[in-house]
């Protein structure tokens, strides 16, 4: 479990249309952080005084996700296995939105600041040994998705 998520998180950073990160290195600008103790943002900022441009798929399948979010925290789960299924249906909804990216340049490396917290939070969702932190990290997942907002329009 633990390889097939680097496969992922690696998969992620190699598939998004072939773009050399050796020549773009991190292009994302120091400016402006929203600060939130769960969540890993120090890299992530806007385009200036603007936000990234988000491609249209990518901008549907955040929304997609999250939506699911805020499904599955509105049914309450209360046991490890709710938790770890809502994991699972995000971490399908991230392996789409990966497969579906066509995003570039400076856009696509402030995607990634965005993108590698969420698929830790989720996961730390999916692999959770016991249904106390499950309420936590369901909620570090909604709060990093709705970065993206802050950060990104379409």
């Amino acid at each position: 479990m633990k390889n097939f998520l680097i496969y992922v998180g690696f998969g992620f950073l190699a598939a998004c249309n072939n773009v050399d990160h050796r020549e773009t290195g991190i292009a994302v600008k120091k400016g402006e952080e929203h600060h939130h103790p769960a969540l890993a943002t120090a890299s992530l900022s806007l385009n200036g005084q603007l936000k990234w441009k988000a491609d249209q798929a990518t901008f549907q399948q955040v929304k997609t996700l999250h939506e699911q979010a805020v499904l599955f925290a509105s049914a309450s789960p209360i046991i490890t296995e709710e938790f770890r299924a809502a994991g699972d249906t995000l971490q399908s909804g991230l392996n789409k939105l990966i497969r579906n990216c066509k995003m570039t340049g400076e856009e696509h490396e402030a995607l990634h600041h965005w993108l590698e917290p969420l698929l830790q939070q989720v996961k730390a969702l999916r692999t959770l040994g016991g249904a106390e932190g499950g309420q936590q990290s369901l909620h570090n997942v909604q709060a990093q998705l709705e970065l993206f907002d802050k950060y990104f329009e379409q």
